[in-house]
């Protein structure tokens, strides 16, 4: 029992602490240079005074394991740097820090609220599920290998939101706006929630599955999307995974689908949400049983096996949401009961760094 205390429990919390405190500085600086880091689309929207009472709260929870750490000598340099941390947040001001309200926007803002935001959410609602229901019960998370890669990919990602959206997004906006390309003349925002969401649900999922297959049968595509294929360990943080090419290629094409629907704000915000969660979900380490549902939406089950490394399983399971496109179209791959028992791409000597992923589709023969 001892012995599983430190190798363990102890260790996990004091990663736990390192993520805490790691992510109140953050978001610390969030609120002291706004028109540098934060995204100015959704500063307007934030509860504010929810945001101090989970960074005082975080800080607490940091102190208590950083003190367990250091009077315990568990970690201890690990306790030290969790103390540094929390250090710095009080310099800044912790939880009581002000918030700069009148400013210049800066020409290009980092997402870092967004980062930090994501992170946060995602983390509180995975881990604990990933923990609770593991699928491979010996993959310990932030130890994995690759996991160091995977947050770098998220970071990018998402501290890039402005940049991503600009490359992807406004072209998009441009013709559709100027070509006045509603596909449903306003139809479709005077309907209810649920149908509007229902529906573009459906069609980014018929457009996903083809450019989706289009990354993988294509040559000079599937370079891109080969960083996505790389990972040999799937969970909650895996599917960050994603070449930039990929993602301002996918999100384009797809988002062009969906705006031309024509979506009332609401439904459009609530499409967003589904996707993103959903897009999670389908790579987490969680052991899941929809039984019949399976068939009818996807589970992370379905699309574990698109990332099997056999060639059985190749070129399979397309679509992010509806299996049964896949059915449609001759790429469902689901033995029931069954998981994939490895993950990755067979091609040897395939950089397992960020920065050799990033380069390595335009060194490609």
């Amino acid at each position: 029992m001892k012995s599983y205390l430190h190798k363990r429990i102890f260790p996990s919390l004091v990663r736990l602490g390192i993520g805490l405190s790691s992510m109140c500085l953050l978001a610390i600086l969030c609120f002291v240079f706004p028109e540098y880091l934060t995204t100015p689309e959704f500063r307007s929207s934030y509860p504010i005074e929810l945001f101090r009472n989970l960074i005082r709260i975080s800080m607490y929870v940091s102190a208590v394991i950083a003190s367990f750490s250091v009077l315990t000598r568990t970690l201890t340099r690990h306790g030290f740097l969790i103390f540094t941390l929390l250090a710095l947040c009080l310099m800044l001001g912790g939880a009581e820090v002000v918030l700069k309200t009148e400013f210049n926007d800066a020409v290009v803002q980092v997402g870092l609220d967004w980062l930090v935001l994501n992170l946060f959410v995602l983390a509180l609602i995975f881990v604990p599920l990933e923990s609770l229901f593991p699928l491979k019960v010996h993959q310990h998370g932030i130890n994995r290998k690759g996991f160091g890669v995977d947050l770098t990919y998220f970071a990018v990602g998402h501290l890039g939101v402005q940049i991503l959206a600009l490359l992807s997004q406004q072209p998009v906006e441009f013709w559709v706006n100027k070509y006045n390309l509603n596909l449903t003349g306003g139809l479709l925002s005077q309907q209810n929630l649920v149908a509007q969401v229902f529906i573009a649900l459906l069609v980014s999922d018929l457009a996903q599955y083809w450019i989706h297959r289009a990354f993988h049968e294509i040559p000079v595509l599937w370079r891109f999307h080969k960083a996505h294929h790389s990972i040999k360990k799937l969970d909650w943080l895996a599917g960050s995974r994603l070449h930039l090419v990929d993602i301002i290629f996918v999100r384009g094409f797809v988002y062009f689908f969906v705006l031309m629907l024509g979506l009332d704000y609401k439904a459009f915000v609530i499409y967003i949400v589904i996707v993103a969660t959903h897009a999670v979900l389908n790579h987490t380490n969680i052991r899941m049983n929809l039984g019949i549902l399976e068939y009818l939406i996807a589970s992370n089950r379905f699309h574990h096996w698109h990332h099997h490394d056999r060639p059985i399983a190749y070129d399979k399971n397309y679509a992010v949401h509806f299996p049964f496109i896949d059915k449609l179209f001759g790429t469902y791959y689901l033995p029931k009961g069954e998981w994939p028992d490895a993950y990755g791409i067979t091609e040897e000597n395939y950089p397992e760094d960020y920065i050799g992923q990033f380069l390595h589709p335009f060194s490609s023969k």
